[in-house]
């Protein structure tokens, strides 16, 4: 009787978030939203950006403000002041992205980029933010922990 309850309540979970979400029954991995890529910001497919109410603004972790908030990462090329669709959490499909395999991803110095290694600099965040599943494809589920550091 256990076992039934159990499996009952965990798909009363996966119906309400699918309906929370607006999440079909075969795509329940991936959560995404069409959002605005605010003035000035450009993404290609695999740029991490910040969700603001000016729209979707490239991370930099040099700015608690724009590396610690609610983040996406673009799935497509995205020009300044479109929109286009982000992923929340799920894997995004990069032909050839060039990162190790099987390692996390870390934000980095670069607006929007990401790192295997550790980043760099003073007064840096350090934010987890995706797994690199093969090599063609990266598994983003941000951390919503992150720590400030430098290289002194």
């Amino acid at each position: 009787p256990n076992g039934r309850i159990e499996q009952i309540l965990r798909q009363l979970v996966i119906n309400i978030l699918s309906t929370v979400f607006d999440v079909g029954a075969n795509d329940r991995a991936v959560v995404n939203r069409n959002l605005s890529a605010a003035a000035g910001n450009n993404f290609v497919a695999g740029n991490v950006g910040v969700l603001t109410t000016e729209g979707v603004v490239l991370t930099d972790i040099t700015s608690q403000a724009l590396s610690t908030g609610a983040i996406a990462m673009a799935s497509e090329t995205i020009a300044a002041g479109d929109t286009g669709v982000f992923v929340l959490s799920g894997e995004v499909s990069i032909p050839d992205h060039g990162y190790d395999l099987y390692k996390t991803l870390l934000l980095d110095g670069s607006a929007g980029g990401m790192t295997t290694g550790d980043p760099s600099g003073d007064n840096v965040v350090i934010r987890g933010v995706a797994s690199v599943v093969d090599k063609d494809t990266i598994f983003f589920n941000p951390d919503h922990l992150w720590m400030a550091g430098s290289d002194n």
